[in-house]
């Protein structure tokens, strides 16, 4: 299973079509996929999935280029090619949604110390969650 953190699409009621479907097209790219933009969309959290990208030839942005500007980011060939079993093998996706990283961020806020209680963690939790849920 892989989960979708990040996806792009286009309204069908967009007044200009043609321009959306280029900055997806750009997005979902190979130059896009190896620049520093799409490090910083991703916060780090990752990878392209275009075929050869992180490899020896097509490397990717980290983010810390240095002077000469090259992407970094690349993997060895035995470790690409298990990159690519797994990313071959995934069979369905989960669409992530502001309701999973609330709880992925209650479960980081239940595990840190705090001065807060945890019903009143908790509490703070929810009460974000139900207004997420009333703005859908």
């Amino acid at each position: 299973m892989a989960t979708v953190t990040s996806f792009a699409g286009v309204n069908a009621n967009t007044k200009r079509p043609d321009e959306a479907f280029w900055v997806v097209d750009y997005l979902l790219g190979e130059e896009c996929q190896r620049s520093i933009l799409y490090t910083f969309m991703t916060s780090g959290q990752a990878v392209p999935t275009l075929e050869g990208l992180m490899t020896k030839g097509k490397a990717v942005s980290t983010g810390f280029e240095g002077k000469n500007g090259k992407p970094k980011g690349k993997m060895p060939d035995n470790l690409y090619e298990q990159f690519c079993t797994v990313r071959d093998s995934i069979s369905f996706a989960d669409f992530a949604t502001p309701l999973d990283r609330e709880f992925e961020q209650l479960y980081l806020d239940l595990r840190e110390p705090s001065q807060k209680s945890r019903e009143s963690i908790i509490h703070d939790a929810y009460m974000r969650m139900s207004m997420e849920l009333a703005e859908s």
